[in-house]
């Protein structure tokens, strides 16, 4: 079982021609609403890949909860550990231009509200990976690590958006996915994407995952190997939830017992395929990434380095 303890959000989507900047007003024709949340998203992914999953959060008790539950729900995700708090679901408001490009903002609303309680009502001996993000309270963050390792279990942190975390607890996580600029928070001496990772692998005893956008993602373990991945190339409408494709497709697979270069190959090709769909929950099925695979040279997805 893979469980993710993370954000719940309902996304409001904008699709304006171009982007506004400081002090500007820009109109579109219309707007969407989408269940998103980094927590959210990736536990859809997963359970799209072929993960057995259960999501652990928070929604409020507002008009976004119901489509926020029944979303999840419709994706197979196990819905029964997510509370709901007095006050607003978490909300974001996206804008994605027509080149895909994407400004965000986010308010927790219940996000804010995930309690160590939850964590603490965990059954352990029934979870074989735990997948985490930093868009909940940083402390139930900390203890969801502490149970899971003492546990035996493996952790996955997204380290998204970027917060400080302690080196030791750091030690603790199994898998590390960041992208350039959170990883940059944790090494700022590193020189290249590569040796981020290298540099997480080494200091924490862990895999460390650097994502790179459109142009795939690199990867190093405390053994001393890496990958480079590429990105199979799409035509890109929004890239709005092809990081949380990749995280989850790559959390499934590991949780589902494949080999890094294969979970790899899984990840590029989820968060590839994400973004020629609008909406933050657009991964595809373990029967799309299959099939996508089968049309590709593995080799030419995923290399040691």
């Amino acid at each position: 079982m893979l469980v993710i303890v993370g954000s719940v959000n309902a996304d409001l989507f904008f699709n304006p021609d171009h982007l506004p900047g400081p002090g500007a007003t820009v109109l579109c024709p219309d707007y969407t609403v989408h269940t998103g949340g980094k927590g959210a998203n990736q536990a859809v992914a997963a359970a799209r890949a072929g993960a057995s999953v259960a999501m652990v959060g928070a929604v409020g008790d507002d008009v976004f909860a119901a489509t926020a539950r029944q979303t999840l729900a419709a994706a197979g995700v196990d819905v029964g550990g997510l509370i709901t708090s007095p006050g607003g679901t978490g909300a974001a408001v996206v804008a994605v231009d027509g080149r895909g490009e994407n400004q965000i903002i986010v308010a927790s609303g219940a996000n804010g509200r995930v309690s160590l309680a939850q964590v603490e009502a965990l059954d352990f001996g029934t979870v074989t990976t735990l997948l985490l993000q930093m868009e909940i309270r940083r402390a139930v963050v900390e203890a969801a690590i502490d149970r899971a390792a003492a546990a035996g279990v493996r952790v996955v942190l997204n380290l998204a958006p970027a917060a400080p975390l302690d080196p030791a607890r750091l030690s603790r996580v199994d898998v590390l996915i960041a992208n350039r600029g959170e990883a940059d928070s944790l090494v700022p001496e590193a020189n290249d994407a590569l040796q981020q990772a290298r540099l997480l692998a080494a200091r924490h005893g862990l895999l460390a995952v650097v994502t790179l956008g459109a142009d795939g993602a690199v990867a190093a373990d405390d053994a001393g190997h890496a990958w480079r991945v590429v990105a199979p190339p799409v035509t890109a409408i929004d890239t709005v939830g092809a990081g949380d494709a990749f995280v989850g497709a790559l959390a499934a697979a590991l949780d589902c017992g494949r080999p890094m270069a294969r979970a790899l190959a899984e990840a590029s090709v989820a968060g590839a395929h994400a973004c020629t769909q609008r909406g933050p929950q657009t991964s595809p099925t373990a029967d799309g990434i299959a099939a996508a695979l089968a049309n590709l040279d593995g080799n030419d997805l995923v290399q040691l380095v």
